[in-house]
């Protein structure tokens, strides 16, 4: 199956949420307690700094912490962002300090995933059963996770099918060649720009606004939008509150009450503050999967 000429009815987004509901540990939260980061404390000066705001804040979102350490090290000058002469060093050592994080992290997570996984009851296998089981329709399954988890329930579970595509968008850990950093809108120093995701040349995504604006049904499983994803749906969302749209539905599993806050959140930001347009000219359903 061509990836660039089929039309792709429908669209599956995948998060980290999906590998969590199969009982699996891959959060960035599991991985700060796991000895793989752990062993890095010792000489790595961003793990420390992701430890002690762990310590702060309970939770650590890294994508964004990244951002949060490169521009402590620099003051803004006439002329943009000027190194603090104290962190010269600091600023230096980035660079080999984060690609340390990233093989860390890929070696926790394919310890975390290689185990038994329990499909019973789960929301997650019955969502990817559905895409699997449909013959006719054809779906593109955009997951954010560096894991094989959806490969895996296919192979061992589902008859091979060309009704889907895959596209691991920050890639996989297969390929080692995951993509963990800041969007293009966070202004970072020149000297850091190794931090922006788009500066991986592994990142997929081309084509991805002609595959959603095709699409007449988009989910989003446990997916919440976060803020250095935002550049891949800005341009969408603010397509999809305007009158002459081409009408989707719109699924959204997410977790809990929190999750469903920042989602909300997350859509009326993507939209410029035009969440109730979207509303009106597309039909939005949400599904708490603590609940299913």
């Amino acid at each position: 199956m061509n990836k660039d000429i089929v039309k792709y009815e429908n669209v599956l987004v995948i998060g980290n949420g999906f590998d969590l509901n199969l009982g699996l540990e891959t959060s960035y939260s599991d991985y700060l307690s796991s000895k793989y980061f752990k062993y890095l404390l010792g000489t790595n000066t961003l793990a420390r700094y992701l430890e002690s705001r762990k310590k702060e804040s309970k939770w650590v979102d890294i994508e964004k912490e990244l951002y949060q350490y490169s521009i402590s090290l620099f003051h803004k000058g006439e002329n943009g962002l000027r190194p603090n002469p104290e962190d010269i060093n600091l600023i230096s050592s980035l660079r080999k300090d984060y690609y340390r994080i990233c093989s860390s992290l890929r070696q926790y997570l394919i310890e975390a995933t290689n185990c038994p996984i329990d499909f019973n009851n789960k929301a997650a296998y019955n969502i990817i059963s559905k895409v699997f089981a449909e013959k006719d329709v054809y779906t593109y399954i955009l997951t954010f996770n560096y894991t094989e988890i959806i490969e895996r329930l296919q192979q061992c579970h589902f008859s091979l099918s060309e009704n889907y595509f895959i596209n691991h968008i920050h890639g996989s850990l297969q390929n080692n060649n995951i993509v963990f950093g800041i969007e293009d809108s966070a202004e970072v120093a020149k000297e850091h720009v190794f931090l922006y995701k788009s500066y991986n040349t592994t990142q997929n995504i081309k084509g991805l606004i002609s595959v959603f604006k095709n699409a007449k049904n988009i989910t989003f499983f446990c997916y919440s939008l976060g803020e250095t994803d935002h550049s891949y749906f800005d341009d969408f969302f603010n397509e999809q509150t305007k009158s002459n749209c081409n009408r989707k539905v719109f699924k959204f599993y997410y977790y809990g009450q929190n999750a469903y806050d920042d989602l909300i959140w997350q859509l009326k930001t993507l939209t410029k503050n035009r969440l109730s347009y979207l509303k009106q000219y597309n039909e939005l359903e949400f599904y708490d999967v603590s609940k299913l």
